[in-house]
């Protein structure tokens, strides 16, 4: 017993940050942040026996919090990405990418002083991304997954995973544009 709990949280050591980044913008509701990661950990250990010894750990714990996080989510899935409200002032994607490159080059000149200014609106962004963007996203992002890893991950098609990930691109680099001019930082 012992020796499977020493197993376990060595597995688990190097990945707790990525783990902890990930539970935090994928979870919908921040004040379960706690019992979120509590519920990760407990069903992953509960969980842990049947993992294959030499296959990936890291993809394998991300696809239980995924699905944990994901549970834990539907109590709060009372409005739709497609029911929330648009950011007001917005134009369909494309056209406001157009608009905004120039916008969105200068940003990327000094992104680091930005990001550092804006952290809110980063998390606030990620708020508007569907589930599926936002994990994809996520897990590409803070998990250092591949596509394929995302893909038996998220138990998705690997067009998809491209998929979502390029639409959160587009929708955060747009919102991202929208609080740096809001900002007077372009």
């Amino acid at each position: 017993m012992k020796d499977r709990i020493n197993q376990f949280l060595e597995l688990l050591t190097p990945l707790k940050k990525a783990l902890m980044g990930y539970i935090r913008y994928l979870l919908w509701n921040k004040n379960d942040l706690e019992d979120a990661l509590q519920n990760v950990l407990t069903e992953a250990y509960r969980k842990f026996s049947r993992f294959e010894k030499g296959t990936n750990f890291k993809n394998w714990l991300f696809q239980v919090a995924s699905f944990t996080v994901f549970n834990m989510n539907r109590r709060y899935e009372k409005e739709s990405a497609e029911e929330r409200p648009l950011v007001e002032g917005t134009e369909p994607v494309g056209i406001e990418l157009l608009r905004n490159e120039g916008d969105y080059q200068k940003l990327l000149q000094n992104d680091m002083s930005f990001l550092e200014k804006v952290s809110d609106e980063t998390k606030a962004s990620l708020g508007l991304l569907s589930q599926k963007e936002r994990s994809v996203f996520l897990l590409h992002s803070l998990g250092e997954l591949s596509y394929a890893e995302i893909a038996d991950t998220l138990k998705i098609p690997i067009g998809s995973v491209m998929a979502y990930l390029s639409r959160a691109r587009v929708k955060l680099r747009q919102q991202l544009t929208m609080y740096a001019k809001e900002g007077g930082y372009l």
